[in-house]
């Protein structure tokens, strides 16, 4: 299911983990994903991919080593992050406030941008209408050509005020 707002589509995060599946069922997903990007089997893996399946929603690293309840260290967390990066299972991005935050990069969503809710600190995943990413990728391309550079992936960061915060504004 996808909601329209304004031309922004907001994006589930997987369509397959609609509930708190039990942890068996994150369990099997977590396995399920490993095998397909043939990386081996760790409890601490699993555990990594249980935290960001169950969450919904992208993390940050800290919000991901508190939801560990010190099953990880930290820098085990980073070598894990680290190799879902390399193997293609995560991408990560930086929030306006320069908090590193990670995400199960998932085939369905491909390009998307994130809504930062500026006083509880949710990140929401949306997709842009496909008219104003186009336009957006052409202007992209003239930077390119104006300053001899080439992009890589761009984003575009939307600040304000999820439904939650913004409702206690106005009480």
């Amino acid at each position: 299911m996808r909601i329209i707002l304004n031309n922004l589509r907001i994006l589930p995060i997987f369509n397959f983990v609609k509930y708190n599946p039990p942890m068996t069922d994150l369990k099997l997903q977590s396995k399920a994903l490993l095998l397909s990007k043939n990386i081996s089997i760790t409890h601490p893996r699993i555990s990594v991919l249980n935290l960001l399946l169950n969450a919904q929603q992208p993390l940050t690293i800290d919000q991901l080593f508190k939801l560990s309840n010190g099953d990880l260290a930290q820098s085990t967390l980073y070598r894990i992050l680290a190799d879902f990066k390399k193997f293609d299972l995560v991408v990560e991005f930086v929030t306006p406030d320069n908090s590193t935050v990670v995400e199960l990069k998932h085939k369905d969503f491909g390009h998307h941008h994130h809504i930062f809710c500026e006083k509880c600190d949710q990140i929401i995943d949306v997709e842009l209408n496909h008219k104003f990413e186009k336009e957006l990728s052409k202007e992209v391309s003239k930077i390119e050509k104006r300053y001899s550079i080439s992009i890589r992936d761009h984003s575009l960061e939307l600040l304000g005020l999820c439904k939650s915060c913004n409702s206690e504004k106005h009480n």
